[in-house]
């Protein structure tokens, strides 16, 4: 008996949020587990939709993700500002030792920092699929 391939995702909410919110871009994420590697394309099981937002622009605290949660991506800033001021480098690498600085004066420069990223956090219609 032939059964349905279950590869096609109900749209409804994604046609309503569409609607609700005609002027949001969408942004599509994929999970690690969507493509294996061994097909140039693979199709998603598992597709689902929400507003959200996105960090829209680059940064430095982990090149190699999208960020698309704020308290996840200021926690980590805080860590990678943390590491970037005190802890001093020679240019090889070598550790030279901490250059630790007040709780105060750390606070002011993390507000910098975060002010900076605050006007690239863009809404939008994410869609989400997985495997």
């Amino acid at each position: 008996m032939i059964q349905k391939s279950g590869i096609l995702a109900d749209t409804t909410e994604l046609k309503k949020l569409i609607l609700e919110h005609p002027d949001y871009p969408l942004c599509v994420l994929g999970s690690d587990d969507l493509n294996i590697g061994d097909y140039g394309w693979m199709y998603a099981t598992k597709i689902t939709f929400e507003l959200g937002e996105i960090l829209d622009c680059s940064q430095d605290v982990d090149c190699d993700c999208t960020f698309n949660d704020r308290e996840e991506f200021y926690e980590k800033l805080e860590d990678w500002l943390y590491e970037r001021l005190n802890e001093e480098f020679s240019m090889d690498g070598e550790y030279l030792g901490d250059n630790i600085m007040s709780e105060e004066e750390f606070q002011t420069k993390l507000a910098e920092e975060k002010a900076k990223y605050e006007p690239h956090w863009k809404k939008c219609i994410i869609i989400y699929a997985d495997n």
